[in-house]
């Protein structure tokens, strides 16, 4: 069954540095099945001078707004930012989930943002460097510039700061239950300077932000649940992970590895960036252990697991599992063939567990199956598809109620796979492709 998709609301676009036409109107997806309750476009997307574009989404906790940031790759390999909106789902107009806000934006580009936690702010940075504030109608609150940070670093050090630093700076997102953030910069020209907090009260009264003493310059920087301590990871080319504990301001050293977020209070889980293995650092000690669900890991997210297990058979067959961490609910999803057995199809389906993504409490997930339509490979996973191939590629993405068994496919043919962000709350997907077609919001119980 496919559902009749609504009307579009256009939000408005709270800022755009580069020209560019909506693309022509391109065929909705297909959607099989009687899951979702009901799909909505959002907007159509832009497109930047040079057709490359891809999108990246960021959800208010509530998942009553997001903000959505177009990019574009230029002829060179650079970035660069196309368009920026914040989509604001709290009111029902018409019938509709959206509403249209008008107002100013910041002066600023951004490439890096984040909700607090009461959906009232949306801190933002960028490349200048600067920092910044908005409320979620677009409207500057706050603002660090990089004339302030150059200040800060200068204090920093021992020696002033160069007359024409490379600054460098990245950004924590709000902490989870205050107004506070961190934040790191270096004179890339000099000697690095490290790691900063700071908040709405800070700004409000002039106090300067807090020095956070022993600890170097941070790519990545992710605050606990609790919010009582945050994860460090150096920008030093090291890999370090850190730990600093918010009350006291101490810190210390657990390992090493790209840092994926907390599990819970007391575990990191962190990526080896050359081979992709995952590992759990303790929180205290630093002690690692490997994710064993006694059985071949598939993929292992924040929420969630997906494992295959091989069966005796006869006939032999590989079962495709899904496992949430915290209720250690389990629904299978799949069973195919054992290896030597597979078709391409069944290989991409296993594939496509290693980017399958749930809703936090693990009651819904999905994955994408992609397959060449053209005659050279009309079965080939996507994976597989050589690069000067043209063409549209069918791309399938299951959603599943690993509650209830239930599922529904959507379907639809373009160059690219289609991106997916699940919502924090409300169990609502965001379907987007980058290929300047429409954001889709689909609604499930």
């Amino acid at each position: 069954m496919s559902h009749t998709l609504w009307r579009t609301v256009v939000l408005f676009t709270a800022m755009v540095t580069t020209g560019g036409a909506l693309a022509d109107a391109a065929p909705a997806p297909e959607i099989r099945g009687r899951l979702a309750v009901s799909v909505t476009t959002i907007f159509r997307q832009g497109h930047g001078p040079f057709g490359d574009t891809f999108g990246r989404v960021h959800w208010a906790p509530d998942a009553d707004a997001f903000t959505y940031h177009a990019y574009y790759r230029d002829q060179m390999g650079a970035y660069g930012q196309s368009m920026y909106r914040i989509c604001d789902l709290s009111a029902d107009i018409d019938g509709s989930l959206n509403t249209i806000h008008y107002g100013g934006w910041m002066d600023w580009g951004t490439f890096q943002e984040s909700w607090s936690f009461d959906g009232r702010y949306i801190l933002c940075a960028d490349g200048v460097p600067t920092i910044g504030v908005a409320d979620r109608a677009g409207h500057k609150v706050a603002q660090w510039t990089d004339v302030k940070l150059c200040e800060m670093l200068s204090d920093s050090m021992d020696e002033p700061a160069s007359e024409d630093p490379r600054l460098g700076l990245d950004v924590s997102e709000w902490h989870p239950f205050r107004h506070l953030f961190l934040f790191s910069i270096s004179d890339r020209s000099r000697l690095p300077s490290g790691v900063w907090l700071t908040g709405l009260d800070d700004e409000a009264t002039g106090r300067p932000p807090e020095h956070v003493d022993g600890v170097g310059p941070c790519l990545t920087m992710r605050w606990s649940p609790s919010g009582d301590f945050a994860a460090l990871g150096a920008s030093d080319g090291t890999s370090r992970v850190s730990i600093l504990e918010l009350e006291t301001r101490r810190a210390w050293e657990i390992g090493t590895g790209g840092i994926v977020g907390w599990l819970d209070d007391y575990s990191v889980l962190v990526e080896d960036r050359k081979t992709k293995r995952r590992t759990i650092l303790d929180r205290a000690t630093g002690t690692a252990r490997t994710p064993d669900y006694s059985r071949e890991l598939l993929s292992f997210t924040l929420h969630g697991a997906g494992v295959a297990r091989q069966t005796s058979g006869p006939p032999a067959e590989t079962e495709l599992w899904w496992v949430h961490h915290r209720t250690r609910h389990e629904a299978l999803i799949a069973t195919v063939p054992s290896p030597e057995h597979r078709t391409p199809s069944e290989q991409a389906r296993v594939e496509a567990m290693q980017t399958v993504s749930s809703t936090p409490d693990g009651r819904y997930l999905a994955y994408t199956i992609s397959a060449a339509r053209s005659p050279k490979s009309a079965t080939a996973p996507a994976a597989t598809i050589p690069p000067d191939v043209s063409g549209p590629v069918e791309n399938t993405t299951e959603v599943i109620d690993t509650w209830t068994g239930e599922r529904e496919q959507i379907v639809f043919s373009s160059r690219k796979p289609p991106s997916l962000s699940w919502s924090p709350r409300e169990h609502r997907l965001l379907y987007w492709t980058e290929d300047e077609g429409p954001v889709y919001l689909l609604q499930y119980p």
